[in-house]
């Protein structure tokens, strides 16, 4: 009885280990390149190049004191990790989303896609503004997409000719769309609506309003600054049909194909 249970269990520990080994020879190994500098890692696929992942690195950094000058704040010490992914279809496996980046402050990770050009330091302001200040309300996810794009500076036409387009060509998306249902918008319009609306606040009424009002909610801007934000943009819209008194030269056709 001993002997047949000895063989018994060798046999049944045997098999699956034949098994395991066959299936073994179907894994592939999809190596990764790290690096660690500052309070940043760094993660690329093994594929790019070492010259490439210098390059994409001293672009981190870069926005990542761009970021810090433009929002007025110092000493960025949380550790960030930041993993570049092959292409969009790598990212919509990862994340859901065939997006050329993504930032996750809660999480300290940000991904973006090996591309010529790539959103580094838009999505590095998502990253910086939200640990410092925090998330803000739902009401003002405008006015986070706005400095982040504001930030970036993606397109050859400033901010003020493209929302000047916008109004020259009745294109702007209402402050309740904007406000409220932000991501149901056509976002090549409301990205840079935004981006303008910040930069205004911004260069009219100084960084300091603008944390504050980043911290509250919409209900809070007319406290804060002075006048509603219907007046605001009624001030904006006088101003910009009153400097630009001749249509915008404006190529929609490549601005509606977006920066990345």
């Amino acid at each position: 009885m001993i002997r047949i249970s000895f063989l018994f269990i060798f046999l049944s520990w045997l098999i699956p280990f034949s098994a395991i080994k066959a299936q073994d020879e179907e894994w592939h190994n999809e190596c990764k390149s790290s690096r660690i500098v500052d309070n940043f890692k760094f993660t690329f696929p093994s594929e790019v190049t070492r010259e490439l992942r210098e390059y994409y690195i001293k672009q981190n950094l870069n926005s990542v004191n761009e970021c810090l000058n433009i929002i007025e704040e110092h000493n960025f010490t949380d550790s960030v990790e930041v993993e570049f992914l092959k292409d969009r279809n790598t990212m919509k496996k990862y994340l859901g989303w065939p997006a050329s980046g993504m930032a996750y402050p809660d999480r300290k990770t940000m991904f973006c896609i090996v591309a010529e050009k790539t959103p580094i330091k838009h999505e590095w302001m998502h990253m910086i503004s939200m640990l410092k200040w925090g998330t803000p309300d739902k009401t003002l996810t405008w006015m986070n997409e706005g400095l982040a794009t504001y930030a970036d500076k993606c397109s050859k036409y400033s901010n003020e000719e493209i929302y000047t387009y916008f109004i020259q060509n009745k294109r702007l998306i209402s402050l309740d769309g904007l406000v409220n249902d932000f991501y149901n918008q056509n976002d090549v319009i409301s990205y840079f609506q935004g981006a303008y609306l910040v930069e205004y606040l911004i260069g009219k009424y100084g960084i300091s309003k603008f944390r504050i009002f980043w911290q509250s909610n919409i209900s809070e801007f007319e406290n804060i600054y002075g006048k509603t934000l219907n007046n605001i943009v009624d001030d904006i819209n006088n101003y910009l049909t009153k400097k630009y008194t001749k249509p915008i030269e404006f190529d929609w056709d490549e601005f509606e194909k977006g920066c990345y």
